[in-house]
């Protein structure tokens, strides 16, 4: 469910604002075995709240709600605020060092959102197992003991 592939199916979905059709594609997702519904609703040009669909709090409970967004406050905060599942916010990561993870952070604290940690810092995307591990480390030193938030661990199981 992204706009921003090349399959443009869910992307004229967003762009006609049919959101019944989309809860019908998030629930036959969820019925086949989705364990995750990973929700972007971008749309170039065009700002995210726009075209961000309001039936979050319809989508189906038992399949938490991954929410892609560069832009971190209002997106992903509206997602986890609507969704009555569990909300899981990709992807937080150190490229401009600690400024999106000390707002996505308390953010996923506060709603009990899981997250996606990719291993990218000021330097660029880790290429070699020791440069992963120290930039994993890092973001979960942050969570942990900077914003005195508890991660949640996210497996295939919600």
């Amino acid at each position: 469910m992204n706009t921003t592939t090349r399959v443009d199916h869910f992307r004229k979905l967003v762009q006609a604002k049919k959101y019944d059709d989309i809860l019908t594609l998030a629930k036959k997702l969820a019925n086949e075995g989705s364990h995750m519904l990973d929700l972007c609703c971008a749309i170039v040009a065009k700002t995210r709240k726009a075209t961000s669909p309001p039936f979050s709090k319809k989508s189906p409970p038992a399949s938490p709600l991954q929410s892609s967004s560069t832009a971190p406050k209002p997106t992903c905060r509206r997602s986890a605020e609507a969704h009555p599942g569990k909300a899981i916010i990709n992807s937080i990561n150190l490229e401009d060092g600690e400024k999106r993870t000390s707002k996505v952070l308390p953010m996923a604290k506060r709603y009990g959102a899981g997250v996606i940690a990719l291993t990218i810092d000021e330097e660029g995307m880790a290429l070699t197992a020791d440069k992963k591990v120290a930039i994993a480390h890092r973001i979960f030193d942050l969570a942990t003991k900077n914003t005195a938030s508890v991660l949640s661990i996210c497996s295939s199981t919600p």
